[in-house]
């Protein structure tokens, strides 16, 4: 066996299956996906990015179909061989991390799916990506709320903190125009002058 032939001859296969699934053809793309996970994993290993890879493709055909548990499981499988075989912070483990996100949000996990849009982000933006998956999972969060109510949170502290800021000036304000103002027979408080002896 010629692993280098195999593994090309598991790419092919795979990138048939993916055009199968493009064409809404999932049984027949799950065949193809499932063939080239044989090939990969005899050739190349359980453990390497491939089987990583085709492992997620065969969870979008499980999407497709409507299958939220099949397919979380599949991403959830792929994505630890990802991890292991590239890294936690590379694009293939952040775009896997959207995709299941996607599935939680629909098997009705929303906080499980905000976990994963999280680190998805954070993935995205160490690594100065701006464009692509990294915009569609920046507008994931702010649907599901997290965006907003980060914004909200940061509002109120910046209005809490004029307030303060504003208070202690007017505090400020009256307490040394007043000690001023009295040796000038009246005395600032707040906006005005307030003269005693009137």
């Amino acid at each position: 066996i010629h692993p280098e032939r195999n593994v090309t001859e598991g790419k092919f296969l795979k990138n048939i299956g993916i055009v199968y699934y493009k064409q809404g053809r999932l049984d027949d793309a799950l065949a193809w996906l499932k063939k080239a996970h044989r090939i990969f994993r005899k050739t190349v290993g359980s453990e390497s990015a491939d089987v990583g890879s085709v492992t997620c493709d065969i969870a979008i055909a499980f999407y497709r179909q409507g299958k939220m548990e099949e397919a979380m499981e599949k991403y959830e499988e792929g994505l630890a061989i990802l991890r292991r075989a590239l890294g936690d912070e590379t694009t293939e483990v952040a775009h896997t991390l959207y995709n299941l996100a996607k599935c939680k949000e629909k098997a009705g996990d929303v906080e499980g799916a905000i976990v994963c849009l999280r680190e998805a982000q954070s993935i995205y933006r160490k690594r100065g990506i701006s464009h692509g998956v990294a915009v569609q999972v920046d507008a994931a969060l702010e649907r599901l709320g997290v965006g907003r109510s980060l914004l909200c949170g940061v509002w109120v502290l910046f209005v809490h903190v004029l307030f303060v800021f504003f208070g202690w000036f007017l505090f400020c304000l009256c307490v040394f125009g007043r000690h001023s103002g009295r040796q000038q027979g009246g005395f600032w408080c707040g906006w005005c002058f307030l003269d005693p002896s009137s």
